[in-house]
């Protein structure tokens, strides 16, 4: 995935069925048209199965949230990345992503959206209109992790290294926090400190980059 502005199977068990579920894909222009809409369900069929360490988030989320696309399948240097996430929690959206080439990078928040508000039950586009993601390959499947907490919640624990931009992450440190069931991915709660509440909302969805 770059920034044009900056160059930059079988469902699992627990609570991603729930989240799977609340992801639909629609192609764009053709939202009356039944056959364009894809649900989750069906998409993994064909989709590599969801990753352990998006798995492990979505295991610990109290609720799913519900994540809208125009397009599935982006053409590298060509088709930008747009997708519509609603929550019922009002809180703070982190986007993830698995590539291809199996690096796990932070999109958003990043350098230049430094935060990424959501209301309640008020579709957010996703990312920022002013802040377009190109589809930038190799060509594969790219997994897409979707998290809202209540509380901005840190992540240096991931060891994040610019990447055009964006957050890369470093998988040794993830691997670490996965295996000692540490925070991860869903960052670290300033309500560990203080009692305070941050429930936490998650997806989970992929996307064919093709040249």
């Amino acid at each position: 995935m770059n920034s044009p502005s900056g160059n930059a199977a079988d469902t699992p068990p627990g609570k991603t069925d729930d989240a799977l579920a609340h992801v639909e894909t629609t192609q764009a222009g053709k939202a009356d048209d039944e056959s364009a809409a894809q649900t989750v369900a069906e998409q993994m069929t064909t989709a590599s199965p969801i990753s352990p360490v998006f798995q492990t988030v979505i295991d610990r989320a109290d609720s799913a949230l519900t994540v809208r696309m125009d397009n599935p399948v982006l053409k590298v240097g060509e088709d930008l990345l747009r997708f519509e996430v609603t929550s019922s929690i009002k809180g703070h959206v982190t986007v993830y992503v698995l590539t291809s080439e199996q690096s796990p990078i932070q999109l958003l928040p990043n350098a230049r959206v430094p935060t990424l508000p959501i209301e309640a039950g008020k579709p957010l586009m996703v990312p920022p209109p002013r802040e377009p993601i190109q589809a930038a390959g190799p060509a594969g499947v790219n997994e897409f992790l979707v998290v809202v907490t209540e509380q901005p919640r840190s992540h240096v624990h991931l060891g994040l290294q610019d990447h055009c931009g964006f957050g890369l992450i470093d998988t040794g440190r993830l691997n670490s926090t996965t295996a000692s069931k540490k925070a991860g991915l869903e960052g670290i709660s300033p309500c560990e400190q203080d009692g305070c509440q941050d429930r936490m909302a998650a997806a989970w969805f992929s996307v064919d980059e093709v040249d």
